[in-house]
């Protein structure tokens, strides 16, 4: 059973004025010492983010933590020739212990294993292994369609819908598609045109099935903190994003405080040389977190690897994974599949709001 947990959360908030925008600092305190500091320079855009963890109990942080504004970055990307999104703050997490969504504190920051990752709760590092109902850390690899959405009293054979929910085991329908079912999404029929159904009412946020994406369902504690602000890409917004937009230098490669992955700059975007140790056309970039803080100033998107050799991104649909590969020189893949792709593989989800 889960604590209950109560905390009196004093907030302190000033103005104070620089030479070009007006900050305000937000520090939070809780059992009589300061727990976060925030500075930002508007309601939506946190520009220096610093955590002070004094706090011996991390669900004061925690707690705090949900309190901040909601941080969006600044940056507009097309996924299609009329629409265009902004990215989370940084990849999604899932604590099962505290039952709490949020986006990474930064966005190079991932869960890993035991030994890759730079996320730690309650001074312990975080391990994607160790994923259970019970476990009071954080989580960034997940199956699809696990948003925590229990279509059972419907469906009684999607029972793999929890955020921990990694079984590869198959569940026997009848005569099934591909002779299997895993649990995951509903129970798909031997009729092609139910299972496609299915994938397209998710894709396209229609009916309850909407509820699969992980974004519609859940309130992201650092993200709005309501249900229904997110959503998660879908195939050939992926492709429109990584190989259709106008110009070349779209997207390069990074290593960020030793973790790789792939930026994607903006719409907008054009070569900066105010930034330090980037350049659009360089293969790989070395960045530290300062540099990185204005590289991010300027709308850029960092997806990070869930290993050192590769990392793979959540399509909704499933049809795809988009799949990094720093190690092996290869720019990028977007991996399709003339079926669904087994529901089972863990992958990062990266969620997106549709610009206005």
């Amino acid at each position: 059973m889960k604590k209950i947990f109560f905390a009196i959360l004093i907030l302190y908030s000033c103005n104070s004025l620089n030479a070009q925008n007006d900050v305000k600092v937000m520090t939070i305190y809780a059992n009589g010492g300061c727990i976060f500091r925030v500075q930002y320079d508007s309601i939506d855009s946190i520009i220096i983010a610093k955590q002070y963890m004094n706090s011996s109990n991390m669900e004061d942080y925690l707690s705090a933590r949900a309190l901040l504004p909601e941080k969006k970055l600044n940056g507009l990307f097309s996924v299609s020739p009329t629409k265009q999104v902004r990215f989370s703050s940084g990849n999604l997490q899932y604590n099962a212990y505290s039952d709490l969504w949020r986006f990474a504190l930064n966005q190079y920051d991932i869960v890993g294993d035991s030994i890759y990752g730079n996320v730690y709760h309650s001074g312990k590092k975080c391990d994607n292994n160790e994923a259970s109902s019970t476990y009071d850390g954080w989580i960034d690899l997940f199956a699809s369609w696990t948003s925590g959405f229990d279509n059972t009293t419907e469906d009684s054979l999607a029972i793999r819908f929890h955020p921990w929910d990694r079984d590869t085991s198959v569940i026997k329908v009848g005569n099934l598609l591909h002779d299997d079912y895993y649990g995951y999404g509903c129970s798909y029929s031997d009729n092609i045109d139910v299972r496609f159904s299915f994938v397209d009412s998710v894709r396209n946020c229609k009916s309850k099935y909407a509820n699969y994406d992980w974004g519609i369902y859940n309130s992201i504690s650092n993200g709005g903190n309501k249900p229904g602000l997110w959503r998660t890409l879908a195939t050939d917004e992926w492709h429109y994003l990584l190989y259709e937009r106008k110009f070349k230098w779209n997207r390069v490669y990074a290593k960020i405080d030793k973790i790789f992955g792939l930026v994607l700059l903006p719409d907008d975007w054009t070569e900066n040389d105010d930034i330090k140790n980037f350049s659009a056309q360089r293969f790989m970039n070395y960045l530290t977190p300062e540099e990185w803080l204005e590289l991010e100033n300027y709308g850029a998107v960092f997806l990070p690897c869930k290993s050192p050799d590769y990392g793979n991104y959540m399509s909704i649909d499933n049809l795809s994974i988009v799949e990094i590969l720093p190690s092996m020189a290869v720019v990028i893949g977007l991996l399709f599949n003339d079926a669904v792709l087994p529901p089972y593989m863990l992958n990062s989800v990266r969620l997106v709001q549709d610009a206005e």
